[in-house]
């Protein structure tokens, strides 16, 4: 979830700064062969790794040991 809302922010600040561009050009009613689109590139997200994959994967660990626990009684029963 935190990945998602960086990738969020990221993708506001992009289209913030296209509308800042783009706007005054539409209000001005100026035409599209005025600007010049080699500026324009594509712009890509890197999200950013956590080096601590012990970190990331502690609550699904802590899941799957109480789980385990949770199924020995029902295994002692057969």
């Amino acid at each position: 979830m935190r990945q998602h809302m960086q990738y969020l922010k990221e993708a506001e600040k992009i289209h913030e700064r296209l509308r800042l561009f783009f706007y005054p050009k539409v209000f001005e009613e100026q035409h599209a062969d005025t600007i010049n689109w080699s500026e324009f590139t594509p712009v890509f997200y890197k999200n950013p790794v956590s080096p601590e994959p012990l970190k990331q994967c502690f609550p699904l660990m802590v899941f799957i040991f109480l789980l385990g626990f949770m199924t020995i009684p029902l295994a002692r029963a057969l």
